[in-house]
């Protein structure tokens, strides 16, 4: 697991304003009922299923989602969830977050150091997943 502070880059990130939005995803299915990611837009998704095959893959990929691993959130193996880095230029779109958030089981405020703390591994893994 590559570490952001090995990254060498003093850039804060996610940039000030971004959220990391968990969402329950069992049934895998709940998923196809996520908000198309707005125009010019894409959201990264690390998922934690308890059977990864059940994943829609490419019908989030063609609602503007990338999936960046399939089991980042090792904390919350008793809860299947998604967890969605949602940038500040995607939570500009107040509709679509309004959308998203409603089907949210918890919101998270990256630009509080005890959460970017929290999540530091999970949002590593947001940041170095190679662009497809």
């Amino acid at each position: 697991m590559v570490r952001l502070d090995e990254t060498h880059d003093t850039t804060p990130w996610p940039p000030p304003g971004a959220l990391l939005v968990r969402v329950p995803v069992e049934p895998a299915s709940r998923l196809l009922r996520l908000p198309r990611v707005p125009e010019g837009h894409t959201v990264t998704v690390t998922v934690n299923l308890t059977d990864p095959n059940a994943l829609p893959a490419a019908t989030l990929a063609h609602l503007g989602y990338r999936i960046v691993d399939r089991f980042a959130n090792v904390r919350s193996l008793n809860e299947p969830c998604a967890d969605l880095l949602v940038m500040p230029e995607t939570r500009a779109d107040g509709d679509w977050l309004t959308e998203l958030t409603m089907m949210a089981e918890r919101v998270f405020a990256l630009d509080l150091g005890p959460v970017r703390k929290v999540f530091a591994e999970e949002l590593a893994v947001h940041r170095l997943a190679p662009v497809s």
